[in-house]
């Protein structure tokens, strides 16, 4: 058997907090030095594990955290919303259409140089635009490219709108 004192040093606590434990009823109450010690550190981890919450099962949702997400998610609509009022925002479809008539463009335009220019040519010097050309041509139709394109272009449309944010 124990007295306050003792459980106090055995539970790691003042000896007025077990008076209060006591008084919440988490302690036993038992006459002066007759607490075991065994059984008030047992109702003492209850009552520890009785403040904590439960933990979440998988498939629980945090309403704090799927608050936090929706508050994102509308955040990052409205200031897409904002940049597309602004002119910073382009449709990638739209994009790529424009890009590919003006591709067509150029092939054309680079397959009637050859044409152009293999009467003021020699025939070894028309065979090595025409490869120059077909080179060139096939570099413009590499989607690796045009990807790299789309996104150097990506990257200074986001630093031109940040430079006009900063106005």
């Amino acid at each position: 058997m124990s007295t306050i004192a003792e459980i106090a040093v055995h539970l790691d606590l003042s000896e007025r907090r077990v008076r209060e434990l006591q008084g919440m009823n988490v302690l036993p109450k038992a006459a002066r030095g007759q607490m075991d010690s065994d059984v008030c550190r047992v109702a003492y981890i209850r009552y520890l594990r009785d403040l904590q919450p439960e933990p979440s099962q998988p498939g629980d949702l945090d309403p704090a955290q799927e608050r936090a997400r929706k508050d994102r998610a509308l955040a990052e609509q409205t200031e897409m919303k904002n940049e597309e009022t602004r002119g910073h925002l382009v449709e990638i479809a739209a994009v790529t259409a424009q890009v590919s008539r003006e591709y067509g463009v150029i092939r054309q335009r680079f397959m009637g140089i050859r044409g152009k220019l293999s009467d003021a040519l020699d025939p070894k010097q028309t065979i090595r635009v025409e490869g120059e050309i077909i080179e060139a041509l096939e570099e413009l139709s590499d989607p690796d490219k045009f990807d790299a394109i789309l996104v150097a272009f990506d990257k200074q449309a986001k630093h031109k709108a940040k430079q006009e944010s900063k106005k």
